[in-house]
């Protein structure tokens, strides 16, 4: 993704932030398909949460480089078939499929993507390894103060979106 991209979906994402834990109502299922209903917000209540930053704050680097080659020792070892497959298609490692995107200095986690076929995948990794195993959707992500991380994953197509939501703190995680 490119930092014009990621720029603007980190400085617009409040916008789906905004969208997701304003005004949905209702999660219905039918027909075992999960539906949202998305109601418009207010420009008022758009300018108190821009005016609140619900966005969590991040920095693009970390000047700790032993806590960052632990965290990358962790992913090293979770690494599954498909993630292997893909680096043995690339004739490359595994551990090459992984990159450091953004720390959240006030939560404690640091954030990786994990290419895919189509789409990268989301890797946190905080004081608890779980994290290291557990894999999201990472394209056109964002996290919110409290820790909940909306991704998306697009697949094969972009007019194929998935939404995922789910909450990372430093004891577990818990999908939406």
């Amino acid at each position: 993704m490119s930092k014009r991209l990621y720029k603007f979906l980190s400085s617009s994402s409040i916008i789906l932030v905004l969208t997701l834990f304003v005004s949905c109502q209702n999660l219905k299922s039918q027909n075992s398909i999960e539906y949202f209903n998305f109601n418009p917000i207010t420009k008022s209540k758009f300018e108190i949460a821009c005016k609140n930053r619900t966005n969590a704050e991040f920095v693009e680097s970390i000047k700790d480089s032993t806590k960052l080659k632990m965290a990358f020792n962790k992913i090293d070892s979770t690494y599954n078939s498909d993630e292997v497959f893909l680096a043995e298609q690339e004739l490359i490692e595994p551990n090459q499929l992984t990159t450091f995107k953004l720390y959240y200095p006030k939560q404690d986690i640091m954030l990786f993507y994990i290419q895919d076929h189509h789409y990268e995948k989301a890797c946190f990794i905080t004081s608890n390894p779980i994290y290291a195993y557990a894999r999201f959707h990472g394209s056109y992500g964002v996290m919110s103060k409290d820790g909940y991380w909306i991704g998306f994953k697009r697949d094969n197509c972009d007019n194929y979106l998935q939404l995922q939501i789910c909450k990372i703190t430093n004891s577990n995680f818990s999908f939406i």
